[in-house]
């Protein structure tokens, strides 16, 4: 079967949170497995955790898969060492939206992606407009590919 969604960055601020860790992970990940996302989608947790590594994100990510329910294989280590990544966006500045475009920039460029991307806000209503503005003042509409805010 082929995927139905296109290589594109899914850019989750929330990354390390409830609904991420309950309900998107575990969705992405078999939405992967059914082969309806491209291997290609690539996965950019970005949360206010200035500790966290992609690596001990990818650790996190396998145990919110078991805690889900997910009988893991060694396809989801794979999965998650191939797709996920994070970056943390500390306090919500400027420099720190400007290094978290870098980072899409450099995982579109090291993915061969089209500059397709899907920012997805699993933030409480308070921090809403004020990651929407981060993200329109830091020029992520400025690429070739499409851009979508959920």
């Amino acid at each position: 079967m082929k995927p139905h969604l296109e290589p594109h960055i899914f850019i989750v601020f929330g990354g390390t949170g409830d609904l991420m860790g309950r309900k998107l992970l575990p969705a992405l990940y078999r939405l992967r497995k059914q082969n309806l996302i491209s291997e290609r989608v690539q996965i950019l947790g970005v949360a206010r955790d200035r500790e966290m590594t992609t690596e001990t994100y990818r650790t996190w990510a396998v145990d919110q898969l078991s805690a889900s329910g997910i009988t893991l294989e060694d396809w989801a280590d794979s999965w998650c060492g191939n797709s996920l990544h994070f970056q943390s966006i500390a306090s919500g500045s400027a420099e720190d939206y400007r290094l978290l475009k870098e980072r899409v920039l450099g995982l579109e460029r090291d993915h061969q992606l089209p500059e397709n991307r899907l920012f997805y806000l699993a933030l409480p209503p308070g921090a809403l407009e004020k990651t929407a503005t981060g993200l329109g003042e830091s020029g992520y509409t400025d690429g070739a590919g499409w851009t979508r805010l959920v």
